[in-house]
């Protein structure tokens, strides 16, 4: 064989393994409709409304969990993805962007995804990962914020908007998230006010000794 003909082979292959895939996918998710727990879905009923052995299924995922687990995956290099391009646009708050792609993707892929167990981690690793970009925004505005502050101010802001959208996921992702995002903005930025007159008073305190 020659190397153009090994190379459209390939190609052929790569394409066929992304569809299947794709199909896995979406069958898991018309299962996800009827079911209440996603331990109630077998490899085998994927495997009967998808038209496909059980081989296939296990040529990309080593259980229903591992499925899901690619999934959820999926789901956060979605948001870091669009996170990172606001960010590059000069836009600090994570808030719409977070909600956008939750909205883009399906409602019961979210809730499987993000459910008790794994929405509190997942939500998490997504303010870590842009903490440090978003510290020297914060200590410009306030001016003798320490790191420590920083660190403690971040945690508190991050874990009330992750359980704002905990509990959007958990009420199905019906309400609009426009007055949502109004509220939590206005709460930063009165929390932020409150910061930044208690470090600029304790500096002031610290400064007479």
């Amino acid at each position: 064989m020659i190397l153009g003909e090994k190379v459209l082979a390939g190609r052929k292959r790569n394409y066929r393994s992304v569809c299947t895939k794709k199909l896995i996918k979406q069958t898991f998710l018309e299962l996800l409709k009827d079911q209440e727990k996603v331990e109630q879905i077998k490899v085998t009923d994927i495997c009967r409304i998808a038209q496909i052995t059980r081989g296939t299924f296990y040529r990309y995922y080593q259980s229903v969990s591992d499925l899901l687990d690619q999934l959820r995956i999926e789901l956060f290099q979605q948001t870091i993805a669009l996170v990172k391009q606001r960010f590059e646009k000069g836009e600090r708050n994570l808030l719409p962007a977070i909600f956008e792609v939750l909205k883009q993707n399906d409602v019961n892929l979210v809730k499987a995804t993000m459910n008790h167990e794994y929405g509190q981690s997942f939500l998490e690793n997504v303010f870590k990962s842009y903490r440090e970009a978003i510290r020297p925004t914060l200590k410009q505005k306030i001016t003798y914020l320490t790191d420590n502050q920083f660190d403690y101010y971040y945690s508190y802001v991050s874990n009330g908007i992750i359980g704002v959208i905990l509990a959007w996921i958990d009420k199905g992702m019906y309400q609009e998230t426009d007055v949502l995002e109004k509220i939590i903005i206005e709460m930063i930025f009165q929390s932020e006010k409150q910061l930044a007159y208690e470090v600029k008073k304790l500096a002031r305190l610290s400064n007479r000794k």
